[in-house]
C-alpha cells in the first residue's frame, strides 16, 4: 500500500506540473511562465508569496487545513488584493489533498465559485518551505456568511473597519441562497462533491454576492451518469462536513454523494432565515416551529422580511434535511423550486 500510495503521489504531483503549461500567467513581470488554458492560474514562487502578504502579517481567516491571508500581487502595472491559503504539506497525504484540491479548482469556472489565480507546491523551487504549499484567491471584502450573521465569532486579525455592524437584509440573504443552490448544481453537474457546505465555506464580495470556497474535501463522483438526479454514492476515505453541517447518513455509512451537499445547504439555508446556528436548530424546531411560526425568523431583521418567501426557504430546508439521503431533492430541484416560489429571484 504504500508504495502504490507514493506511486499516486508522484503522478499527481506530474499532472500538476504539467498543467501550469496550459495557465495564463498573472501578475508576472514578464508573464513567461504562464501560458492560456483552461483556467487563470499562475505558478508563485515563496519568496513571491512571502512579500505578497507581508510575511504571513495580516490574517482573515483560519481552520484545520492552515491559514489564510490577505496579500497584494502585481497584475500589470496594478496591484490585486488577493486572499492566500497557507496549506501544511508536511505529510504526503496533507500534500497529495492540497494537489487534489487544486486539480479540483482547475476544473471550475462559476461566479458564484471561487476562482483559483495561482498556487506554490513544487517542492523542487529552492525558495518554498518545504512543508507548505499555498493556494491564491481573489479577497472577497465583505468576509463569510458566518461572519454576517454572527459577528462575535469573527477570529481573524482584520481591522473593525473591514466589517459592517449592520444586519445582513432579507433581499440578500434570499440571493446568496439562490446563489448557493446555483453554485451547488454546477459542480453536480460536472460530479463534484463539495463535502463541506457551511457558512464559513461561503465568501461574500463587495456587492454581498455568494462565492462558494474551501474545496479541500472535494470529491470526484466516479460514475458515468453525472445527472444531478441521482444519488451515486463514493466509497471516502477521508471525513467530509463539519459538526452541524455533515449529512448524518454519511457520518453512519461512509458513503459520499451529492445528497452531502444538499444536506449542508438546507442547514445553511436555515441559518440564513433563522440566525441561529445548527446547534439551536433541532428535529422539533424544523419539524414544528419553524413551518408554522413566522417568529422563528432572526430577529435582528426587525420583520424585515417576506413571509411567503420564508415559509418558501424553510420548506426547502426541510425537504433537503430529510434523514433518508435518497428523498432529498437535488440541487437542480431545489433551484426550479426556488425560481418558481419566489419572486425576488426573477426581478
Amino acid at each position: 500500500m504504500g508504495l502504490l500510495k507514493l506511486l499516486l503521489i508522484k503522478l499527481l504531483t506530474g499532472w500538476c506540473r504539467s498543467k501550469r503549461i496550459s495557465c495564463v500567467g498573472f501578475g508576472s513581470e514578464n508573464g513567461k511562465r504562464g501560458h492560456e488554458g483552461p483556467s487563470r492560474c499562475y505558478v508563485w514562487k515563496w519568496e513571491e508569496i512571502v512579500k505578497a502578504t507581508g510575511n504571513f502579517s495580516l490574517l482573515i481567516g483560519s481552520g484545520g487545513f492552515g491559514n489564510v491571508y490577505r496579500g497584494r500581487l502585481k497584475r500589470g502595472r496594478s496591484l490585486r488584493k488577493v486572499a492566500v491559503k497557507v496549506v501544511d504539506c508536511s505529510t504526503g497525504r496533507r500534500r497529495l489533498a492540497l494537489e487534489q484540491e487544486l486539480g479540483v479548482l482547475l476544473q471550475l469556472r462559476h461566479e458564484n465559485i471561487v476562482e483559483i489565480l495561482g498556487y506554490c507546491i513544487d517542492r523542487d523551487d529552492l525558495l518554498c518551505a518545504e512543508e507548505e504549499g499555498a493556494l491564491i484567491f481573489d479577497y472577497a471584502s465583505n468576509g463569510t456568511i458566518e461572519e454576517k450573521l454572527h459577528p462575535d465569532r469573527r477570529s481573524c486579525e482584520e481591522t473593525p473597519s473591514r466589517w459592517s455592524s449592520k444586519t445582513l437584509p432579507w433581499k440578500n440573504r434570499v440571493k446568496i441562497a439562490f446563489q448557493l443552490a446555483r453554485a451547488i448544481e454546477y459542480l453536480h453537474r460536472k460530479s463534484i462533491i463539495h463535502g463541506d457546505i457551511k457558512p464559513s465555506n461561503v465568501l461574500l464580495d463587495e456587492d454581498l454576492n455568494c462565492i462558494l470556497c474551501d474545496f479541500g474535501s472535494a470529491k470526484k463522483m466516479r460514475t458515468t451518469d453525472c445527472s444531478p438526479m441521482s444519488n451515486h454514492k463514493v466509497r471516502n476515505n477521508r471525513i467530509m462536513g463539519s459538526p452541524g453541517y455533515a449529512d448524518p447518513e454519511y457520518l453512519r455509512t461512509g458513503m459520499a454523494s451529492e445528497k452531502n451537499d444538499v444536506y449542508g445547504f438546507g442547514m445553511v439555508l436555515l441559518e440564513l432565515v433563522t440566525g441561529l446556528e445548527p446547534i439551536s436548530i433541532n428535529r422539533k424546531v424544523l419539524d414544528s416551529r419553524l413551518s408554522e411560526d413566522i417568529v422563528a425568523v432572526d430577529p435582528s431583521l426587525r420583520g424585515a422580511f417576506d413571509i411567503e418567501e420564508a415559509k418558501c426557504l424553510v420548506e426547502v430546508a426541510r425537504l433537503c434535511l430529510q434523514e433518508s439521503a435518497i428523498i432529498r431533492p437535488s440541487a437542480a430541484c431545489i433551484l426550479q423550486t426556488m425560481s418558481e416560489n419566489i419572486g425576488l429571484l426573477s426581478k
